[in-house]
């Protein structure tokens, strides 16, 4: 039968005994769709005779779909792609919306996401407001789990408080983020400060000199949560450079998810594993992949359910019987799902045991 589905609740997970693995991090993208991604890595608009395609939107688009294809099963990804303007805060961030909610479950939509966004050339550089947004999503909220953004930007922040507390010279953002808690730097500090705590991990995406000052860059990175002693100076970067001759971006971004993940990069696990699945979404099982997983839950209640209705907060067919309106999914028992659990995680503590060897 194919699309066989399990859905079950946190607790029935513990039926199979405890997880081995621990459970994986968080990670919104904060993508910078401002005009200048347009350009080339050079900085050569596409009217430019010395401009060399790709864009730098087309690079970030093929590394951004390289980092969720390789790691999007286990990872939970999310997506906000900002642009826009405004003269304050408010209006920074009031076009600043996460797309795609953080999800083991998100990759197909990052993607469709990513396939139908072109940046708009007059686009201004809002980050404050998309900072902001970020921090504020639930999904972020969740208490235990370790919560990061992965911002890749190209050029300074240039809305609202980032644009009125910055030189006119320089443009660099002034850093007193207790008295301008709304540029981008009071924003990020704030994020990091709150509870659940988030990193913000800082990707400088092929910046020349006339589109970004760096120093606001090694700023991001300091407030965003790298606090290590002479982060900025001496060759150590608060933030990840992407440049012409460099490491690609998608090694770039490849080495900020090992480092958002930390040394359980081979342990880590889906949340089904570690226990939880995030808001709107169950542990399932299917024919394409056997392995307990996170997917967006299916609602029970009021279904028909072998001939009796569904009242509460959860499914209770037996094995194969068919629930009413699921055309030919069926229901795992707990006994059959447990089980299932269990020679799902014997596979995988052979497989361990043999790449240690």
């Amino acid at each position: 039968m194919r699309g066989l589905v399990a859905l079950v609740s946190t607790s029935l997970l513990l039926v199979a005994g405890r997880a081995e693995g621990v459970q994986c991090p968080n990670a919104l993208l904060v993508l910078d769709a401002s005009g200048s991604m347009l350009q080339d890595p050079a900085g050569h608009w596409p009217e430019d005779p010395a401009y060399q395609a790709p864009s730098k939107w087309e690079l970030l688009r093929q590394c951004v779909t390289d980092l969720v294809n390789a790691r999007g099963d286990r990872m939970p990804f999310g997506l906000m792609i900002y642009s826009g303007g405004g003269s304050d805060d408010s209006t920074c961030a009031a076009d600043c919306n996460v797309q795609v909610a953080v999800s083991h479950s998100s990759r197909a939509g990052i993607l469709d996401m990513l396939n139908h966004t072109v940046p708009q050339r007059d686009a201004q550089t809002p980050t404050n407001g998309a900072i902001h947004a970020a921090r504020m999503d639930q999904a972020l909220h969740v208490a235990g789990l370790k919560q990061s953004i992965i911002l890749v930007t190209d050029g300074d922040p240039n809305c609202g408080s980032d644009r009125k507390y910055a030189d006119l010279v320089t443009r660099v953002i002034d850093s007193d983020v207790t008295q301008y808690p709304g540029t981008v730097l009071g924003e990020l500090d704030q994020a990091f400060r709150q509870s659940p705590s988030i990193r913000t991990f800082v990707v400088g995406f092929f910046g020349d000199a006339a589109a970004v000052n760096t120093l606001n860059l090694e700023n991001m990175g300091y407030y965003g949560g790298d606090r290590r002693m002479g982060c900025g100076s001496g060759g150590t970067h608060c933030y990840f450079p992407v440049s012409v001759g460099g490491p690609t971006c998608s090694m770039i971004l490849d080495e900020v998810a090992t480092q958002i993940v930390g040394e359980s990069s081979q342990e880590c696990e889906n949340t089904c594993e570690g226990g939880i699945c995030p808001p709107g979404e169950a542990c399932v099982t299917t024919e394409i992949n056997p392995a307990p997983h996170c997917a967006p839950a299916t609602p029970c209640v009021g279904d028909s359910c072998g001939g009796s209705l569904v009242r509460g907060g959860g499914c209770q067919c037996s094995t194969g019987t068919s629930r009413q309106g699921a055309g030919n999914q069926v229901l795992l028992s707990c006994a059959a799902l447990a089980a299932t659990l269990l020679t799902v995680r014997r596979r995988r503590r052979r497989a361990r045991v043999e790449r240690r060897e």
